[in-house]
């Protein structure tokens, strides 16, 4: 009988073990993507406003950068 709960426990113990590991996996995979997308708004952010700069600073940029997208 001890050695029949003991398996039972251990099985038991391997399940938890496997949902905590599954758990610690797919959270370290959200918190990457997570991670990345915050870095890639972030980049978005700073060509607008690196863009916004070159605009106020060169009225002529716009003009030479649809010129540019055309060719």
């Amino acid at each position: 009988m001890f050695v029949r709960s003991a398996r039972v426990a251990d099985m038991a113990f391997k399940s938890i073990v496997g949902v905590l590991a599954a758990f610690t996996v797919v959270g370290t995979v959200n918190s990457i993507s997570m991670i990345y997308d915050i870095k890639k708004r972030a980049d978005i952010r700073r060509f607008e406003m690196e863009r916004k700069t070159l605009e106020s600073t060169s009225p002529d940029f716009v003009a030479n950068d649809e010129a540019g997208q055309r060719q």
